[in-house]
């Protein structure tokens, strides 16, 4: 085999692998795509909320995927953004709301619940009802996830939820978490108010990380299922997302 030949083999298989890759994602084989949620905040956050939970049938337990947040929370930095010049830092946010150790507030009771109802009652408008989108709550903490797939932040939204938080929860540790496609920081009206430094800022690559994370953990056996079709069930799921 000459080199030109070789180099023509490998210029064909490229282009092989381009087409089964608009086959793949062009055509929609995906299950997120098919069932038209892939834009879906609520549905991104009911995703989240299946997957931290340790009793689903995935059997991630042990809180192992809210232990794996907590840990890409506390390294993850935001160092520039166009609507602002001021860096993120989740470090320090964190330390100032006194949480240093993630391990030592994931204790073996949590309980996780999507679209929590506040009603703000300093509202103007009469019955303005609000929802929390992941509440996420320990023996000694609660986390707080706003889940921004493409809207704005509505007025004092941000600032509303910590309100109901404190109010509710006043002795317990507090972590508040901004989580958007793209990192985006956290403004109490929309990107026109102030920079709301109390809140953490996550985003969609972060939760794709720990995804790979899991599937390389099912690849590894270190978790176990009743059955492979549920093992193959859980590993096409996790892949589609």
């Amino acid at each position: 085999m000459t080199e030109q030949t070789a180099i023509e083999g490998v210029n064909k298989f490229i282009k092989e692998l381009e087409e089964v890759n608009k086959v793949k994602y062009d055509k929609g084989i995906n299950y997120f795509d098919a069932v038209g949620m892939s834009n879906l905040e609520t549905k991104h956050s009911r995703f989240f909320v299946w997957l931290l939970r340790s009793d689903k049938p995935h059997n991630f337990k042990n809180n192992q995927v809210l232990i794996k947040l907590c840990k890409r929370l506390f390294v993850y930095d935001t160092t520039s953004d166009a609507k602002t010049s001021s860096p993120t830092i989740n470090k320090v946010i964190l330390n100032c709301a006194d949480v240093n150790d993630f391990i030592s507030l994931i204790d073996g009771n949590i309980t996780v619940t999507p679209e929590v109802r506040i009603d703000n009652k300093s509202s103007k408008t009469d019955g303005d009802r609000r929802y929390i989108d992941i509440l996420i709550q320990t023996s000694k903490a609660v986390f707080v996830i706003e889940n921004k797939t493409s809207s704005d932040t509505h007025t004092d939204q941000l600032q509303a939820y910590q309100d109901y938080i404190n109010l509710n929860y006043p002795n317990l540790k507090k972590v508040f978490i901004f989580l958007s496609p793209t990192g985006l920081l956290p403004y109490n009206k929309g990107g026109k108010g102030n920079y709301n430094s109390n809140w953490c800022v996550f985003d969609y690559t972060g939760i794709l990380r720990i995804i790979n994370e899991l599937l390389v953990e099912i690849k590894n056996n270190k978790v176990n299922f009743d059955t492979e079709v549920q093992k193959e069930k859980i590993v096409i799921l996790l892949e589609d997302y």
